[in-house]
């Protein structure tokens, strides 16, 4: 661009459409920071509605090793492919809380290969997916497909989104359950 995203947003040129962002728990430092230092300065300057997601939920055998959403932890359950958390534990992205390491998965098939070491049975298995996530799953399609039909992600009868406001970062934390809140920033630096 010619010039930057804050000149475009305060000179109007940015495209003022519907706009929701969502962060994860122990997301990585850029798209923290930009929840924290670009959204409260860039919603005041649109007139189309803003909304923001904290997602918080973790698989159950993930979640009692301590195990937070990670960078695109959120997108297994966007798009319904809880297998994808295999190439997340791949990549490195599936941290444990008391090494600031890799998890650590060990042979749970007893085929002689660990999930440390790539098995992909012993890395979905360890996850622990079970009905909540499928609840997570449905409640999370919902939410972005009413986003993209009508530009309001809220689900009749369970959420009412909140506007993103930036005086009192209003959001909705997705973890087994769907609940709205206040003060982003605060829960980011926690």
């Amino acid at each position: 661009l010619p010039y930057t995203e804050r000149v475009a947003f305060e000179s109007g040129n940015q495209n003022d459409v519907p706009f929701m962002f969502s962060i994860n728990a122990n997301d990585t430092p850029d798209p923290t920071n930009t929840a924290i230092n670009v959204f409260p300065w860039m919603a005041p300057l649109c007139s189309a509605n803003h909304y923001a997601t904290y997602f918080t939920h973790q698989p159950a055998g993930w979640k009692a090793q301590g195990v937070e959403a990670y960078h695109a932890a959120e997108l297994a359950y966007v798009f319904n492919m809880p297998e994808s958390v295999i190439t997340h534990h791949l990549l490195g992205l599936v941290i444990d809380p008391g090494t600031g390491d890799s998890l650590e998965i060990g042979d749970l098939n007893g085929n002689g290969v660990t999930g440390s070491q790539g098995d992909p049975a012993d890395i979905f298995a360890s996850a622990g997916f079970d009905a909540t996530d499928q609840q997570v799953i449905d409640r999370m399609l919902t939410i972005w497909t009413n986003f993209a039909k009508t530009g309001d992600p809220s689900i009749d009868g369970e959420i009412d989104y909140p506007l993103y406001d930036a005086a009192v970062e209003s959001y909705v934390e997705i973890s087994a359950t769907a609940e709205i809140k206040a003060g982003l920033g605060d829960a980011l630096n926690d």
